[in-house]
């Protein structure tokens, strides 16, 4: 029998000796990617320090323990003693729909969030085993604690998280997902589906001025040079100033609601459950009867730009005026309801008072010029009327003059 070769043996253990290596630079490897957490795995005093650590913003961090095929969870806050929550959503990054657990003047209490209103946001119980969850406070560091989670994977998993510095409330910005990789002890904040309060208040300005405001006044304004002769007679550039100023307010209107479009749809279209009531639905409608409106009135108004009030195609600016008065109504109702429906909207998903407050500007301003314009409606009607009664009295009078002065010669 031949005997091995030395140089045969040598060779098995240099191969034996780059796998160790590549096992153990795999491992540090996946140990780098973990950043060692400062937080016990028990209350307050244990030196079992949880494995590995995530910074989510400067004052709020999640910690975790992967044990066997469960693991264990903990989000801790700098904010001092406030509200903690962290959650497990359906689909990355969506607080609906999710389970959380929501820790909160020194209780820890388990809901399902169906909804963003409050009506769909419960107490109930979580679907996934789970053990103890806990909440304290030391130092003015507020820890959620959460014991062997059994997530539908143990390789990795996402979360959504909450914090407060004061009670269970409104959390704005201060909320995210993160990504954990438990194989390797990395993790990674994700994109959650939030959308900020200042977005939807610039929103909602931009609808209010425009439907409260602007379009109302500038229908009034039009009332006002169509009746008031002294009116018709103040112009700018030869273009009567009622008139200009109506196609001002109007285009303005235009620009806010296209603008106000523009950042729904870049802001809330792939956020669900954000919009109700059919309000997007709604918004879609009053722009296309603007944008309607612009066009016909652009390119279909028989008459003089120049001169707007001359008297030029007779049957068709009748036919025009009527359509373009009646659309404006139309939309201005439209528009308004659209409003309402968007009042309600934030009423339910972000503050009660507030959409309060904004129903009520627009309504101050849309009733106001409604009320001026129907006023000067009905005067200017009483005016035509009583100038109408007038002439044709001052007719029957001259034909009564006439009819005596030939029976004077008559008889004469």
């Amino acid at each position: 029998r031949r005997a091995p070769e030395p140089h045969g043996r040598f060779h098995r253990s240099l191969v034996m000796v780059g796998f160790v290596m590549m096992f153990a630079a795999l491992v540090y490897q996946v140990k780098a990617a973990c950043t060692q957490s400062t937080v016990p795995v028990e209350e307050e005093g244990s030196a079992n320090l949880h494995e590995c650590a995530h910074t989510l913003t400067d004052s709020v961090a999640v910690h975790w323990t992967r044990v066997g095929s469960t693991v264990d969870l903990a989000i801790s806050s700098t904010d001092g003693v406030g509200f903690l929550s962290l959650g497990v959503p359906q689909s990355a990054g969506r607080m609906v729909a999710s389970e959380a657990f929501v820790a909160s003047d020194g209780d820890v209490l388990t809901y399902s969030i169906s909804q963003y209103s409050s009506s769909g946001v419960n107490e109930a119980a979580i679907s996934f085993g789970y053990c103890c969850p806990t909440v304290s406070t030391s130092l003015g560091v507020t820890v959620l604690r959460v014991k062997d989670m059994e997530m539908s994977s143990v390789s990795s998993a996402e979360f959504i998280w909450a914090s407060g510095p004061g009670p269970l409330s409104y959390h704005g910005s201060s909320r995210g997902g993160v990504n954990i990789d438990f194989t390797t002890g990395g993790a990674f904040s994700s994109n959650v589906d939030k959308v900020e309060r200042r977005t939807v208040q610039a929103h909602a300005t931009l609808a209010i001025v425009a439907w409260g405001w602007l379009a109302p006044c500038a229908v009034f304004i039009k009332a006002l040079g169509t009746g008031m002769e002294r009116f018709k007679k103040v112009q700018i550039l030869s273009v009567p100033v009622a008139f200009l100023t109506h196609g001002i307010l109007m285009f303005l209107a235009m620009v806010l609601t296209i603008a106000c479009i523009a950042l729904a749809e870049k802001k809330f279209r792939d956020v669900e459950g954000r919009v109700q009531y059919c309000h997007g639905t709604m918004g879609w409608i009053v722009f296309s009867f603007v944008i309607a409106q612009v066009l016909a009135g652009a390119a279909l108004r028989p008459a003089n730009y120049m001169n707007p009030d001359r008297p030029s195609f007779p049957a068709a600016r009748l036919i025009f005026g009527v359509c373009h008065r009646t659309g404006g109504f139309a939309t201005m109702i439209v528009a308004i309801i659209t409003v309402m429906l968007g009042a309600q909207n934030y009423k339910v998903l972000w503050d009660e008072d507030e959409a309060r407050t904004y129903r009520a500007i627009a309504w101050v301003g849309f009733l106001l010029f409604a009320i001026l314009y129907v006023v000067f409606e009905v005067c200017w009607y009483v005016r035509v009327c009583a100038v109408a009664l007038s002439s044709r009295m001052q007719r029957r009078q001259l034909d009564q003059t006439r009819v005596t002065n030939a029976e004077s010669v008559e008889a004469a």
